[in-house]
């Protein structure tokens, strides 16, 4: 179990189940590691393997038993195959369940079962094993062999120490017939052999094969350890392409927006102020409002300098006709201005329009006082618009006195 990337308290554990099956529980996270997808692709490869050999020795197993039945009844070989049988049939149920470790140990140790019967069955019948009975522990590579292809690099080796232990075991223990004794003592006349002939090959080949078998499976390892590597490369090569388009669409999309930042900027450097940026990106939006605002308050304030100076303008044309009408001067045409400061041209007008309607607003022809008879009037005989009579004694004028409106 991997506990590199878990914290105190939450070790990953997997479930017994999930073991003995071979395969993920539904509890059980997806593999991430390179090690974990390369137990992924093992077993699957395992269980398509064992649904192959099953089938593969049922079918057989099932066409043999009449053999064991007719013309003669062997009860050894007929044991031999229900043992495969059942061996078989127990493997395809747990490989159907995604029992696939479980499978693999039924599968071969049914076939293991039914030659190591095989032996038993002929020392029942001939009182002792035979020379020609010694094929069968040749046989015991099998599975040694399936032990290799279902079961990984230790398969091979657990199955060759257990075939080992039965050969030594049945050899060293179960009665032998004459002719295989004598070939164990070294004294059969037609050939030179001796006990160590006997086991030594039997469990030499069983060994060999078993080497054999774990090359093998290691090289299966590898080779799907290089496949899983393959693999991940090519989907990091597949996103990195797909990477890569979205960045050029992304990069597509902002080359639009700035396109159309760009040409704000060249309406603006016309002179044309009501030029706003509008774009769709995202990232751009904020560059845009702001840009937005800052011509917003440009316009306002450009807007704002040319109100003011109409209204310099327009206040010095209406000081100019106040100096005028002042000193009797025709008056022209005032411009108005658009702003506020009309209202004051509208007043000044109506105001003209009221001293045009009144033409007798001249002072009328009086006799000149005789010189000193009234110093102050004589003082302000020049003024315009003439004093009151009291206004020339230094009061007020009242309430009978006509007041002149003064054009100043």
């Amino acid at each position: 179990m991997d506990m590199r990337h878990s914290t105190p308290g939450q070790e990953r554990r997997w479930p017994i189940g999930a073991l003995a099956r071979g395969a993920r529980s539904p509890g059980v996270p997806v593999p991430t590691t390179a090690d974990e997808v390369l137990e992924e692709h093992e077993r699957q490869r395992r269980r398509r393997l064992v649904r192959i050999l099953t089938l593969g020795l049922m079918i057989p197993s099932l066409l043999l038993i009449p053999s064991a039945l007719f013309p003669k009844f062997i009860l050894g070989s007929l044991l031999s195959l229900l043992i495969v049988l059942a061996g078989t049939v127990a493997a395809f149920i747990l490989n159907r369940l995604a029992y696939v470790v479980a499978a693999s140990y039924a599968l071969i140790f049914g076939v293991a079962a039914a030659l190591g019967w095989q032996v038993i069955s002929k020392v029942v019948l001939q009182h002792g094993v035979d020379a020609v009975d010694l094929r069968y522990y040749d046989l015991m590579v099998l599975p040694v062999l399936l032990g290799a292809v279902l079961l990984g690099r230790r398969g091979p080796l657990v199955i060759a120490s257990v075939v080992s232990v039965f050969t030594l075991a049945s050899l060293l223990v179960l009665p032998r017939t004459p002719t295989l004794e004598q070939y164990w003592k070294a004294m059969y006349p037609y050939s030179l052999g001796s006990v160590y002939d006997v086991i030594a090959l039997a469990v030499l080949f069983q060994w060999v094969a078993a080497v054999i078998g774990w090359i093998g499976a290691d090289s299966i390892r590898r080779a799907l350890a290089i496949a899983a590597r393959v693999d991940e490369v090519g989907a990091a090569n597949a996103r990195i392409s797909a990477q890569a388009r979205e960045i050029e669409v992304q990069r597509l999309r902002l080359q639009e927006g700035i396109t159309r930042i760009q040409q704000v900027h060249a309406a603006i450097a016309r002179g044309n102020l009501d030029a706003r940026v509008r774009v769709d990106q995202a990232e751009l939006l904020p560059m845009a409002t702001s840009l937005n605002l800052l011509l917003d308050r440009l316009t306002r304030l450009t807007r704002e300098q040319s109100d003011r100076a109409q209204i310099e303008a327009a206040a010095h044309e209406l000081a100019m006709a106040m100096r005028q009408m002042r000193a009797g001067m025709p008056i022209g045409t005032l411009n108005y201005t658009g702003t506020a400061f009309d209202e004051v041209l509208i007043e000044f007008a109506a105001l003209r329009s009221l001293q045009t309607a009144r033409p007798s607003l001249a002072p009328p022809s009086r006799p000149t006082p005789p010189p000193g008879s009234q110093p102050r009037e004589a003082q302000n005989a020049g003024s315009w618009p003439p004093l009151h009579q009291s206004e020339a004694n230094g009061q007020p004028p009242g309430p009978g006195d006509a007041v002149w409106p003064s054009l100043e």
